[in-house]
């Protein structure tokens, strides 16, 4: 009997009572019976209601507002059982409306002082390693946080951006010192180099089903079944998987060929956990090689703007959608996404407050004489309330200001009652009926400077110098230094199209590290292209199956290849003596000699026969020698470039490239090489 949990529903609020009270005097029966008496004072023996429907307001008055209890008649007597709002069972805060936004404060609370525990010996250390860090950091703070969330559907929106923000802000944490510029949630989640709220959630919830699936017939199905969100999520989670998982893995798609994942479910927990893991690794990986092509399109545009050569850059259409309202501070010019966020910069910043606060002084509105518990509900009724609102401001009624909504006293108000009394109806008399009226929605001052500015002008006077005048005016009478309204630069649209590749988990560093490079290398390009020089790119000619990865098919490169002097080459390496065909791409920018060069220097005029594929004799990949040009190859393309730069005479320095560019390219000098194939060092 100790710490037991019984859940019961009902079709109607009066037939949960009638069953509540049922069970718990069968409950308690059953105890006496068994001569055990059991504890049924508070804090041991409680209940709680959840009402919907009809009368569940009245009903919510009735058991949440007065301290005599549930009655429930027994055998020999009848017992008072507390009502509470909210109740600590296993380690987890059940709670009668918002199951998780309790819970979701108490679980950041418990974080954070896991890792305020071991930050200057652990996380801060810099004598760990960063990966090890994050591992410590995972295990012994993250598992605290989302312990129990596996069943969660946060089906409101605010406990779903309370859970991001708080993970956020542990990640942020981390960072520690790296963090102190303002990033976005998705470049603090990129440099923590850790799943997303999103994917922590997704990884739980795998993880909980693997268990449930081995417990068998013990775990209730029925009962999981009925809960459609919960299945739906995790459905969901199953399609995630496999995106992640698909080419490098040969199971197959878990909605086709479900027994296939049912046997690793049943049979094999520990590969289970280990394809989550593997899933979620790659979701990391993957955002940050999205963010590295992010960066290398802003670079090559602006680079390309900075000349000239683009006469405004792409904004983010999803960014920049077209509002009917547009919210911020003109003074701070500053945008601001809702109403709310607006108020509370002006009360934070400037000192503004909210006009219907100086109507009220404590819990209750002084017209309807409803009791909301709080001031943050008296002030939402008279935002909402019209009558009420217009009938005090008519009656000219002026209250100090009382600590209003997210203060220390007003959060006091609210845990005194949990949201769980609505509002109750006062007594006594009322305010008699008399003008109505409203705010005003405009400044009398500002347009009353506006008028008389407009009644001294002259009817000679130049009309653009009239409205500069005008704004000038109303700029020195808001504060506003002045309206210079920039759009700002973001990354093209194709972004979100660009090197996405999938690939296996094996390879994922490197398919960074090549992102890293080839961005890089397309810098170049740009940078070379502006101001007159040459240079060349070399990459595996374009495959011909379409859903091959390959760097020609890229918008970006059907962008370089727009700007002047910038061409593609195709050839055989194997024509040059390499032992395999070995098809190649060059990215040339200026060497107008090169295709002679080309012809002049190649070694033989039919393609070898020869394949490179698998293992020599000595356990070598027979590809590794196809990666370093044949001496031939090398010779031509040295031709041809050094015939264009022997050409090209010396311009001024505004023609050079960024000076960024020119800073990053120093520090990229290496003199160490070795004869042998691989890595020079």
């Amino acid at each position: 009997m100790d710490d037991l949990s019984v859940c019961l529903g009902a079709s109607s609020n009066q037939a949960l009572l009638s069953k509540t009270g049922t069970a718990l005097s069968i409950l308690i029966d059953l105890c006496h019976e068994t001569h055990m008496h059991p504890n049924l004072k508070k804090g041991k023996t409680e209940v709680m209601f959840c009402f919907r429907g009809a009368g569940s307001r009245e009903l919510r008055r009735q058991y949440y507002s007065q301290s005599s209890g549930f009655p429930v008649i027994c055998e020999k007597k009848t017992h008072h059982i507390s009502v509470v709002s909210r109740y600590l069972h296993l380690g987890g805060i059940l709670h009668h409306r918002i199951v998780a936004h309790a819970e979701i404060t108490r679980r950041l609370g418990i974080a954070h002082q896991a890792f305020t525990q071991h930050r200057r010996v652990l996380y801060h250390n810099a004598l760990i390693p960063w990966k090890k860090r994050q591992e410590i950091f995972s295990t012994l703070v993250l598992s605290k946080l989302v312990f129990g969330f596996e069943s969660w559907t946060s089906e409101t929106q605010q406990c779903r951006d309370q859970l991001h923000a708080g993970i956020v802000k542990l990640h942020k944490r981390l960072l520690g010192y790296r963090c102190i510029a303002h990033l976005t949630d998705d470049a603090v989640i990129i440099a923590a180099g850790l799943p997303s709220p999103t994917e922590i959630l997704r990884c739980s919830r795998l993880r909980y089903f693997g268990s449930l699936y081995r417990c068998g017939r013990d775990a209730h199905w029925g009962l999981l079944k009925e809960d459609l969100t919960w299945v739906a999520m995790l459905e969901d989670d199953f399609r995630w998987l496999w995106q992640q998982l698909h080419n490098s893995t040969s199971l197959p798609d878990p909605s086709l060929h479900f027994p296939v994942w049912q046997d690793i479910l049943m049979h094999h927990g520990g590969y289970w956990k280990k394809l989550i893991k593997k899933g979620v690794a790659h979701a990391c990986l993957q955002r940050e090689n999205e963010d590295i092509a992010v960066q290398m399109h802003r670079r090559v545009a602006n680079i390309l703007h900075q000349h000239g050569w683009a006469p405004e850059l792409p904004i983010n259409k999803h960014k920049y959608q077209k509002q009917s309202q547009a919210f911020g501070c003109m003074q701070c010019r500053t945008t601001h996404a809702s109403r709310a966020g607006e108020s509370a910069h002006m009360f934070r910043r400037h000192g503004y407050r909210a006009s219907a606060r100086q109507l009220f002084d404590g819990t209750s509105c002084p017209h309807c004489l409803r009791e909301y518990h709080t001031r943050a509900k008296v002030l939402a009724h008279l935002r909402h309330a019209h009558v009420c609102r217009q009938s005090l401001i008519g009656r000219r009624i002026s209250c100090d200001p009382t600590p209003g909504t997210g203060s220390t006293v007003d959060r006091d108000l609210h845990e005194a009652t949990d949201g769980a009394i609505p509002f109750l109806l006062g007594q006594g008399p009322r305010i008699p009926e008399g003008n109505l009226h409203d705010f005003v929605d405009y400044d009398i001052h500002v347009l009353e400077a506006l008028y008389l500015r407009l009644v001294e002008l002259e009817p000679t006077d130049d009309l653009m110098t009239a409205l500069q005048e005008v704004v000038t005016c109303v700029q020195a009478l808001l504060k506003v230094d002045n309206w210079a309204f920039l759009a700002d630069v973001t990354q093209p649209d194709s972004v979100s199209k660009v090197l996405y590749c999938m690939h296996t988990q094996d390879g994922e560093d490197e398919v960074m590290l090549g992102t890293l490079l080839l961005g890089f290398a397309f810098e170049c390009m740009a940078a070379l292209a502006i101001c007159t020089g040459a240079g060349l790119l070399e990459h595996p000619r374009d495959p011909e199956h379409p859903d091959y990865v390959s760097i020609w098919r890229l918008p970006i490169l059907r962008l370089l290849l727009n700007l002047p002097r910038m061409r593609l080459i195709s050839l055989s390496k194997g024509l040059f003596g390499a032992p395999s065909p070995k098809p190649t791409t060059f990215l040339v920018l200026g060497m107008a000699t090169l295709e002679m060069d080309l012809h002049r220097h190649r070694l033989s005029g039919h393609l070898p026969q020869g394949c490179s594929i698998g293992k020599d004799s000595s356990g070598n990949y027979r590809t590794a020698p196809l990666k370093e040009y044949p001496p031939s190859l090398c010779m031509a393309v040295a031709t041809g470039l050094c015939t264009d730069i022997t050409s090209m005479d010396c311009g001024e320095a505004e023609c050079d490239p960024p000076s960024e560019f020119i800073e990053r390219c120093k520090g990229m000098h290496d003199v160490s090489f070795d004869g042998c194939i691989g890595h020079d060092g």
